[in-house]
């Protein structure tokens, strides 16, 4: 079996056979106010105070996938704000009320989308 070679830190390839085995992605705990990065999962906790994750620039973001998660059942909500006046599935921001509830976003260089 063949080295294995990482680029970026996100994509994995088989040295050898040139077979990608994985794209790699960041967890990362919040419960304070966030701007997510390329490539991050974001565990959202809430307890009573609402928190907005931004996400990065669209137009630096070509094809970058960001999950964000609420994992309490406090009352408050996580909201996804697009950066700046960007849109996400034409909306300004996405709210996630429901513990155990994710949005999985896209970019495509323009705009975001919800997977």
């Amino acid at each position: 079996m063949g080295n294995l070679i990482r680029l970026e830190n996100k994509i994995f390839f088989n040295n050898s056979t040139s077979e990608l085995i994985g794209l790699g992605s960041t967890s990362i705990s919040k419960a304070i106010d966030y701007t997510a990065i390329d490539g991050d999962f974001v565990l959202v906790t809430t307890a009573a105070v609402n928190v907005t994750i931004t996400l990065p620039p669209v137009a630096t973001s070509i094809d970058s996938i960001i999950t964000i998660k609420k994992v309490d059942s406090g009352a408050a909500n996580v909201i996804i704000d697009g950066n700046a006046a960007e849109l996400i599935d034409g909306a300004a921001t996405q709210t996630i009320t429901t513990q155990w509830t994710s949005i999985t976003i896209q970019s495509d260089g323009v705009s975001w989308f919800i997977k």
